[in-house]
């Protein structure tokens, strides 16, 4: 595919976005060079060993990814599944929400069952249940580059944002169509998969993904670290270039284009396109106003970020603890926005909602177990300044302390489980912030909120004619926006009608 053999492109980040970008603009024949600040690729796509066991960072699973469907038609593309196997989560319940007094809602794979279930569990709101499918569906198929078939531009506004339920918060979306407070929680409790309330979050964001999972919901088989060398893989096959170790100190304007890359050795890389996989506010402290203007960095800094979050990685003895490929959220009260508006700072260490991700290990047993919970910033704060390798002993216990309750919390999904835990490792915000250059250490980059939401839609084109930029803070969040967003700067430098054929060819 000696399309473009000339153009030279230098992707600044080696996160999804960094290495699904490069890896299809270098089979397009593009010249591709992925800047890395770390010793190792993937950023949140990668794994991380621990005495011998394996455990994901930030991708626990993924949806859309039987055949036909969106993900698996960006990942057909890069052929990744000769290299990368998934499986695909329970049928019955890809997840399961509890509530207080053990009340528990199981969520099927596919819209009809779904939608069934809903209505078997609350059948006196069976039409509203149906037209909030019809509704969040048809979000879903108005998204471009998540529906292949709808005409994208970089310009062009989503035509998601005709419909004005799609920009309405969520909770109040809900209050609008249903009366029972129970069946508005189980329709909002997997808000951790995008990091914003329910009073917060509009409700296309939630739609999306929701639509997603329902679709399909899968696994990397082994870890997501597969997923990560995959890429790579068919990235340096099409004579691409991965750059590990190689921090890049500013990017220098000319003429209204980024002429250069300067690396933090002083290393100089030229380039026709540089594409930003970077936080933005990152990438705001690499340019001049020369690149952007004053306004644009005024605004990017000024908005809100996602919340930030505590990971716990859990290694058990035995053959682990039986369960389903499901992942779990549990929820100490109904209200399913609590979690973010926490008041009393030592509240936040017994948090309101937990996400809990067992992986499968043997046939039906999970020997290791990652659990996130929302964790503002300012809790870390104090120790912002240290660095991975010199975190003072407030920090230790502070990690040791929340430990201590997120395993006792898994009770009440395996009783007992906390005798069987061998070790643990816990990641902060300001783990992520080190290793991801996440802002504050925030889960999904900028906030995609309902009061700034004109002004976090951020467009892949900047100032500068040559800098796009891709990432969860782009289009949405997560591992199907990443991937759209690359797909959307990609799509300026091969063209969007080459991009459509290459995806729907898949």
């Amino acid at each position: 595919m000696e399309l473009m053999g000339k153009t030279k492109v230098v992707i600044i980040g080696s996160g999804m976005s960094g290495l699904f970008a490069g890896a299809l603009l270098a089979r397009e024949g593009v010249d591709v060079t992925v800047l890395e600040k770390e010793p190792n690729p993937g950023g949140l796509l990668a794994s991380f060993r621990r005495r011998g066991t394996w455990f994901d960072t930030g991708v626990h699973y993924l949806g859309s990814l039987a055949p036909g469907q969106v993900l698996w038609k960006y990942f057909q593309t890069l052929d990744l599944f000769p290299l990368c196997q998934f499986d695909q989560m329970d049928a019955r319940g890809l997840e399961e929400y509890r509530f207080p007094g053990g009340y528990s809602f199981q969520v099927p794979q596919g819209w009809d069952a779904y939608e069934q279930h809903l209505v078997d569990s609350f059948p006196a709101e069976k039409s509203a249940i149906q037209a909030c499918v019809r509704d969040w569906r048809s979000m879903a198929e108005h998204f471009p580059l998540y529906n292949l078939n709808i005409t994208f531009s970089p310009e062009q506004e989503s035509e998601v944002f005709s419909d004005p339920k799609a920009a309405m918060p969520l909770r109040e979306y809900l209050k609008q169509h249903f009366s029972d407070p129970k069946l508005r929680a189980c329709l909002s409790a997997n808000n951790a998969l995008y990091g914003i309330a329910p009073d917060e979050c509009p409700v296309y964001i939630h739609a999306l993904i929701v639509d997603s999972f329902i679709n399909s919901a899968w696994r990397v088989r082994g870890s997501s670290q597969t997923l990560c060398q995959a890429l790579v893989q068919r990235l340096r096959e099409a004579g691409g270039q991965i750059r590990l170790n190689s921090r890049v100190q500013k990017l220098v304007s000319e003429n209204k284009r980024i002429a250069k890359a300067v690396l933090d050795s002083g290393e100089e890389i030229t380039a026709d396109w540089f594409i930003s996989t970077i936080h933005p506010k990152q990438m705001l402290g690499l340019v001049d106003d020369q690149a952007v203007r004053p306004i644009y960095r005024q605004r990017i800094n000024r908005l809100e970020e996602t919340i930030s979050g505590f990971v716990l990685s859990l290694s058990l003895s035995g053959e682990g603890v039986p369960t389903p490929r499901r992942n779990y959220f549990l929820h100490r009260t109904w209200d399913t926005a609590a979690a973010y508006h926490v008041k009393d700072k030592e509240a936040w260490f017994n948090p309101e909602a937990i996400f809990v991700s067992p992986l499968e290990t043997s046939p039906g047993y999970s020997r290791t177990i990652s659990i996130m919970c929302p964790m503002p910033w300012p809790i870390w704060s104090a120790w912002q300044d240290s660095t991975r390798a010199s975190r003072p002993e407030a920090y230790r216990q502070t990690k040791e302390r929340i430990a201590r309750v997120l395993i006792q919390r898994l009770e009440e999904v395996w009783p007992g489980i906390s005798q069987r835990v061998e070790f643990w490792d816990g990641a902060t915000p300001l783990t992520f912030r080190d290793y991801t250059g996440t802002w504050e250490g925030s889960a999904y980059g900028i906030k995609k909120g309902c009061t700034q939401l004109r002004e976090s839609t951020l467009s892949v084109r900047t100032r500068s004619e040559n800098l796009l930029l891709a990432g969860q803070s782009v289009v949405l969040p997560g591992i199907v926006g990443a991937t759209i967003s690359a797909a959307a700067a990609s799509g300026i430098i091969m063209g969007f009608p080459n991009l459509i054929k290459r995806l729907s060819q898949s």
